[in-house]
């Protein structure tokens, strides 16, 4: 069941989020899942165009825009900048490791599969400051996270950025 992320500022402050850009804009998540068998696991939750799907081994290389880091902007709570989405399909994307018969070289690639059980576990970054040193990257970072078990029994999951974040990790969201 296809899932929608929504990032809320509770705090009286704007904030960054750290954002990618390559086929599109986004927020960068941190996903993890906990299966029945085994324990966390960190998963993307899309593919970036550079990386190969397993299927693909094998054919031309595709020609990807280049991976670039830029800072999104949260405007403080009751703002309409407040709020970012993120859609998520269902799928997870996990490294594997393929080897080309011809050449016998092993290679990374993904494998997307989506989950039916288990527990997922979303996280976000965020910071009052962009970095100094590094373009695009935002400054000294806190967490705020939500997790949830499989499958969701809403469409739509939301993480708080509390008011109170400065130096802190946030508490799970729990629906």
């Amino acid at each position: 069941m296809p899932v929608k992320f929504r990032i809320i500022n509770r705090g009286n402050r704007p904030i960054y989020l750290q954002g990618i850009r390559q086929d599109q804009d986004r927020p960068l998540l941190n996903i993890f899942y906990l299966g029945a068998t085994q324990g966390w696991k960190p998963f993307f939750n899309y593919l970036p165009c550079d990386l190969p799907q397993c299927h693909e081994l094998g054919l031309p290389e595709k020609i990807c825009p280049m991976l670039v880091w830029f800072p999104i902007f949260l405007g403080p709570a009751g703002t309409p900048e407040a709020v970012n989405e993120v859609f998520w399909d269902g799928r997870l994307y996990e490294r594997s490791e393929a080897m080309f018969r011809t050449n016998k070289r092993g290679q990374y690639c993904y494998k997307s599969f989506v989950p039916t059980e288990g527990t997922l576990h979303v996280e976000v970054e965020y910071s009052e400051t962009l970095s100094e040193n590094k373009p695009g990257r935002i400054g000294s970072r806190a967490r705020s996270a939500i997790e949830f078990t499989l499958p969701p029994k809403q469409p739509l999951m939301e993480i708080y950025i509390p008011d109170d974040f400065l130096g802190k990790e946030s508490p799970k969201n729990v629906p």
